[in-house]
């Protein structure tokens, strides 16, 4: 028992501690467009804020270091990248082609659904 009540507060003290890089790197956040740093800079704090909001009813272990891992990377992508907004997601090849017989159609669903990367998971289907 409280080897689970151990790991639990590591995990807490790893979203905070995520929360902080994120909101640390938005504060220091420098636009590669002139004028736009202050848009950037809310949108960064907004985005952390509702991801953060949506996910922290989360109970099992596996699906907080999931988010973790997806928001480590989108932390990294967008500070590799100079880009705060999600990086837009491709049908993997063989995805897209019409509906042919039923074992294609399995194997193109599973392939989108094995293609998603980690960072895009929290993002609004709009």
């Amino acid at each position: 028992m409280r080897f689970s009540l151990i790991s639990g507060e590591n995990l807490r003290a790893n979203v905070l501690k995520l929360y902080k890089e994120v909101f640390r790197a938005a504060v220091k956040w420098e636009s590669v467009k002139p004028g736009e740093a202050e848009h950037e800079k809310t949108f960064i704090k907004g985005e952390a804020r509702r991801l953060f909001k949506q996910n922290k009813t989360l109970k099992k272990k596996e699906d907080i270091e999931m988010k973790l891992k997806e928001g480590r990377a989108r932390l990294e992508i967008g500070l590799h990248y100079k880009n705060p907004y999600p990086r837009p997601v491709y049908a993997p090849p063989q995805t897209l082609a019409g509906i042919d017989e039923n074992k294609k159609k399995l194997y193109r669903e599973k392939l989108k659904r094995d293609g998603k990367p980690i960072y895009i998971d929290s993002i609004r289907d709009e």
